[in-house]
């Protein structure tokens, strides 16, 4: 791949700044006071050498394009490295942030995990719950029996030991059937007399 001049980059992002500068401007505040128009910074696009895009702010511009790796060869270029498909976002979006205007689109489902598990610990905990009780409805049917019919149910599949049915239901005494070891800890204290 052929790499830019320091000339060649000095003089793209010259080009990119004078062209957004000429769109700021001041508004009148009252009182013949102007303010100048603050303008968020714009983002421009950068690839590194697998194809991957970022958006980066113009202000640094500079800086991508010149970063370079411990062996000394650039990491951010101005245009997509030759030979380079761009690779597809799989079709999963993120239902929390999509309702507050973000559009996040993701590469792979461990990108999805990692976002899902960085920004939204709490309902990605939920959701994988859910999924688990979804996909195993036999675990789902095992907290709701009673005793009896649970250590049948372990005796026909022979899981006594595999902890998959013994972690699904913590019985109490009275009958009471806790989802956690913690549940059942809790009731225990409410019901002590």
């Amino acid at each position: 791949m052929p790499e830019n001049t320091q000339q060649e980059v000095d003089a793209a992002v010259i080009a990119l700044k004078d062209a957004h500068q000429k769109s700021e401007g001041y508004r009148e505040a009252g009182g013949g006071v102007k303010v100048k128009q603050v303008i968020e910074a714009p983002r421009v696009t950068v690839w590194d050498r697998q194809g991957r895009t970022s958006r980066v702010p113009l202000t640094a511009l500079t800086y991508h394009l010149t970063k370079t790796d411990h062996d000394g060869n650039r990491v951010f270029f101005d245009r997509p490295p030759e030979g380079m498909s761009l690779p597809e976002p799989i079709e999963r979006t993120c239902e929390i942030c999509l309702p507050k205007g973000v559009r996040k689109l993701f590469y792979s489902e461990y990108d999805y995990d990692g976002h899902m598990g960085a920004f939204h610990p709490r309902e990605f905990a939920i959701m994988r719950e859910r999924e688990a009780a979804a996909s195993n409805s036999i675990i789902g049917s095992v907290v709701r029996m009673n005793p009896e019919e649970r250590n049948a149910l372990k005796a026909l599949l022979g899981t006594e030991k595999s902890g998959t049915v013994e972690a699904a239901a913590y019985p109490c005494d009275c009958g009471f059937q806790a989802k956690s070891a913690f549940g059942l800890k809790v009731h225990q204290k409410k019901h002590k007399k």
